[in-house]
């Protein structure tokens, strides 16, 4: 086959399975429901052995990821995330957060702090500020793999009367990137996944910044701000109040 005409192929079936997108996360969810259901009733199945039922409750986890993943395409997907917002409690989204991720925490062994004191509430549509946060925590995961000690370390504060600000560090190796965040080619050579991606569709939505930070840049900021962490990188999101 000539060049031209391989990549004309590629490029229609690149942009047939881009319109199709919408459709292809319709057809995945059906029998991912079907996943996500029974092996949730499985797991309170008393004639079920506990070996077992820990089999199940790694096909629920890996279920309910991929339903995360498919929420995040949807999001990314619109063109405006017309969601109402409310004041919602930090400490509660925080808590969403662990509760979605405490298996994760627990097996790999992640050792997470958490500082939310200084600021108590934010104005963002329920869910929304949990969200942000578990897409740094998947870069995190595919970042720590490899990594003996497993840190992540979350701090919200207040930036002024108006803004708060969301730092996130964790001890994998740092992402080399040429600006203050990821391009798109930047996030695939990663290998880290899509979450950065779907982060800063987030974080822009609803008013707020981005910034990536790693190497010389990343323990400037630590120092100026009074931050004591071993971790060479970490994100730093700032959101309205």
């Amino acid at each position: 086959m000539p060049d031209e005409k391989r990549d004309s192929e590629s490029e229609d079936s690149k942009n047939i399975f881009g319109k199709a997108i919408p459709q292809l996360i319709h057809d995945i969810r059906n029998p991912l429901n079907i996943i996500i259901g029974f092996s949730s009733i499985l797991q309170f199945d008393d004639s079920i052995n506990d070996e077992v039922k820990s089999y199940i409750k790694s096909i629920l986890i890996s279920g309910m990821h991929v339903e995360q993943i498919l929420s995040n395409i949807d999001y990314y997907l619109m063109d405006n995330l017309d969601l109402a917002a409310q004041r919602i409690n930090i400490s509660s989204e925080i808590q969403t957060f662990k509760n979605q991720n405490s298996d994760t925490i627990n097996d790999k062994e992640i050792v997470l702090n958490v500082d939310t004191d200084s600021v108590s509430d934010v104005n963002l549509p329920q869910g929304i500020l949990s969200r942000i946060i578990d897409n740094l925590f998947q870069f995190s995961i595919k970042g720590l793999k490899s990594i003996f000690y497993k840190e992540v370390n979350i701090l919200i504060s207040r930036k002024d009367d108006s803004r708060m600000q969301i730092y996130y560090s964790d001890s994998s190796t740092p992402v080399v990137i040429n600006g203050d965040y990821f391009t798109f080619d930047e996030i695939l050579k990663s290998k880290r996944g899509l979450s950065p991606l779907f982060s800063e569709k987030i974080v822009k939505e609803f008013g707020g910044t981005i910034k990536y930070l790693y190497g010389k840049t990343f323990s400037q900021y630590n120092e100026q701000n009074s931050i004591k962490t071993k971790c060479q990188h970490g994100f730093i999101v700032e959101m309205p109040l």
